[in-house]
């Protein structure tokens, strides 16, 4: 019997590990480092954003805030046209 919340081995495949994380695996390096620079820039207005809703003050959330634009009503920033 397994223990419950025990996580499973995923099955090994023999294939070396990539390197790039699929959330940002581009085929550049500059495509990678331009993924992780707008990811962290989301992040950061989001938690900023975040803290200032949570004090009860109006917040601009990022564009990309989707659940919390149906769900709670928030105000989230248009799309980026650059």
């Amino acid at each position: 019997m397994v223990e419950w919340g025990a996580v499973p081995e995923a099955p090994r495949s023999g294939r070396a590990k990539g390197k790039l994380n699929p959330r940002f695996a581009a085929g550049t390096a500059e495509g990678q480092r331009l993924g992780r620079e707008r990811h962290a820039a989301f992040v950061t207005a989001y938690r900023c954003a975040r803290d200032l809703w949570r004090k009860g003050m109006a917040a601009l959330f990022p564009y990309g805030t989707f659940a919390l634009v149906r769900l709670a009503n928030v105000a989230c920033a248009p799309p980026d046209t650059a």
